[in-house]
């Protein structure tokens, strides 16, 4: 059980940083796609 909840802390700390990469990515396209 303890091992479990260590791999489900790892996939949302990864998925977080993840997700704030994706969205820093997301606004750069955005801003080329507007000039």
């Amino acid at each position: 059980m303890d091992n479990k909840m260590k791999i489900n802390e790892c996939i949302a700390a990864f998925n977080k940083e993840h997700n704030e990469n994706f969205e820093i990515k997301n606004f750069v396209i955005f801003k080329l796609g507007q000039e």
